[in-house]
C-alpha cells in the first residue's frame, strides 16, 4: 500500500501491489482528501488490512487525525493474485497484470 506523503499535500488515492512491488494497482479511493502522514499493517506484515494514519480538514478548516482502514480482501475478493510481466515506468502508472511465464 502506498501514498504520497504528507509533505505532499493531501491525497484522495491509495494504491497496492500484490507482488511486492513490481506493478502497483489502484486507486483506492478514500472517503476524503488526507494528508497521509503513515500507513501501517499487523508487525509481520503479513495482514491484508492496512490503515492509513493523517490528517484531514473539517467543516470549520481545522486539522482533524484521520484514520482509514483499507481490506483488500474485501475489495478484491479471495481470487488468485496474477504477477506483473514488467515494472511501470512511473510512480502513478498503473501496468496491466498478466501471469509470468
Amino acid at each position: 500500500m502506498v501514498a504520497e506523503h504528507a509533505t505532499s499535500g493531501a491525497t484522495d488515492e491509495l494504491w497496492f501491489s500484490r507482488d511486492e512491488g513490481l506493478c502497483f494497482e489502484g486507486p483506492v479511493v478514500l472517503p476524503r482528501a488526507m494528508r497521509i502522514e503513515n500507513i501501517r499493517v499487523e508487525p509481520k506484515s503479513r495482514s491484508h488490512v492496512f490503515v492509513a494514519h493523517g490528517l484531514t480538514t473539517n467543516d470549520r478548516g481545522l486539522s482533524v487525525t484521520t484514520l482509514v482502514t483499507v481490506d483488500l480482501r474485501r475489495l478484491l475478493g479471495d481470487a488468485v493474485y496474477p504477477l506483473c510481466n514488467q515494472v511501470h515506468p512511473l510512480p502513478r502508472c498503473l501496468v496491466p497484470c498478466a501471469p509470468l511465464l
